[in-house]
C-alpha cells in the first residue's frame, strides 16, 4: 500500500507487505493522471 504523500508517508515501503486479511476494499477507478481516467 502506498500513501498519498509518497515523500513523507510511512506506508508498505517502510513497514513491508500487508497481510491480505487486512485489505478491506478494492480500487475500482482511477482519476489521475487525466489521460488514465477509467474504471477497472
Amino acid at each position: 500500500m502506498l500513501g498519498d504523500n509518497r515523500g513523507d508517508s510511512l506506508d508498505s515501503r517502510y513497514w513491508g507487505p500487508e497481510p491480505q486479511k487486512w485489505i478491506v476494499g478494492v480500487a475500482f477507478a482511477t482519476y489521475w493522471p487525466i489521460n488514465r481516467i477509467g474504471f477497472f
